[in-house]
């Protein structure tokens, strides 16, 4: 035990160097002044009013799948491979608003997942907390967002689609893959084919290698579930439906009541129809796995950027772990490296299993 405190501490004071050494220089390659992204609050990563989209990735079950999120509350699948966008749009009083576009988004890294809370104009005095996790078991997403104190004719869209299997230069890695490349593009959504089973749907679709694949999910709580045309992400102006059209996508309309909602989206074709409880139950499974992670490690400093740095580590040595290796990234490059840094982090972190399996191979 006390060498993996050692190895812990130790970890966080060469990280800490770093840090500093980075805000010593107050310009960075590109000669532009550097500015703070993430700030700490109670213990998660904070961020007021950001910009990115698809800038922190979320991983569920040690598969190359993954959950693309961001500052910003709009996400995509990889699995690997676009497996699609889930966005969301405002409606109250006839006008509609992106939810990314909304006036206030307060945006949260709670290591494992990420938690919004919005305010806007459309919402009057009211706010929307969103929560999306990885799912634990399977490959995909849940979501869960509540409404608080938003008047009765305040409304919310759904919108999913555009899985088409590409697969991007690097995996979608930042910086070398554009934050387009998991939009939601017409070009995405062409030979998805849906079918919608009350509050439930599945998705057909051909990948790069003109290979069927199969995504479900479904929308519990929503007042309509159907299919429209891509292009009423450019109208805002209403719903029109066109499940005819060459470019489809489906949408969920959901009331803004107190009562939380649940979205979730998988990997392969729709099996059975799924009830309020057993979507809960997806989401609770999965936030029961983030916690046995970020709990792993508890760091007590006086300095509480560096007590973030527990849950974070757990997190990160967690994704890059496909068995019986680690791997060289989670997202670009992941593969089997031998030598790379990744297998360090099992034996800091109390992962022996892990280690010997890994070196074993």
């Amino acid at each position: 035990m006390m060498n993996r405190v050692v190895d812990v501490l130790l970890a966080c004071v060469l990280m800490l160097a770093v840090f500093e050494e980075g805000v010593a220089q107050s310009k960075h390659w590109q000669n532009t002044l550097r500015t703070e992204h993430y700030t700490e609050d109670n213990g998660d990563f904070l961020l007021v009013d950001g910009k990115y989209r698809f800038n922190r990735a979320l991983y569920g079950n040690h598969k190359p799948s993954r959950v693309e999120a961001g500052d910003l509350p709009e996400f995509a699948l990889y699995f690997p491979g676009m497996g699609g966008n889930l966005q969301f749009v405002l409606e109250s009083g006839g006008i509609f608003k992106k939810l990314i576009d909304a006036d206030r988004i307060e945006t949260r890294y709670r290591p494992g997942s990420m938690v919004y809370t919005i305010t806007d104009a459309l919402l009057g005095t009211g706010k929307i907390d969103l929560t999306i996790l990885a799912q634990e078991k399977e490959e995909g997403l849940v979501v869960k967002f509540q409404a608080h104190g938003v008047s009765t004719n305040g409304r919310i869209h759904a919108i999913y689609g555009g899985a088409s299997g590409k697969k991007f230069s690097r995996g979608g890695d930042i910086g070398a893959d554009p934050e387009s490349s998991f939009y939601l593009l017409p070009e995405y959504t062409e030979n998805n084919r849906f079918s919608i089973h009350k509050t439930d749907f599945e998705l057909t679709y051909l990948n790069g290698k003109k290979e069927k694949e199969l995504v479900n999910g479904s929308f519990l709580g929503a007042e309509v579930v159907n299919v429209t045309d891509v292009t009423f992400l450019e109208r805002l102006s209403g719903l029109s439906e066109n499940s005819a059209s060459a470019s489809p996508i489906v949408y969920a309309t959901f009331n803004l009541q107190e009562s939380p909602r649940f979205i979730r989206i998988s990997k392969g074709a729709l099996d059975g129809r799924y009830s309020q409880s057993e979507v809960q139950n997806i989401f609770e499974q999965a936030e029961q796995a983030r916690l046995s992670l970020v709990n792993r490690v508890k760091i007590n400093t006086p300095d509480r950027f560096i007590n973030t740095l527990g849950g974070a580590l757990t997190v990160a040595s967690d994704g890059v772990w496909e068995s019986p290796t680690y791997l060289h990234g989670a997202v670009a490059w992941r593969m089997r490296l031998n030598a790379w840094r990744g297998a360090y982090t099992a034996n800091t972190l109390g992962w022996h299993n892990r280690a010997k399996e890994h070196f074993s191979s």
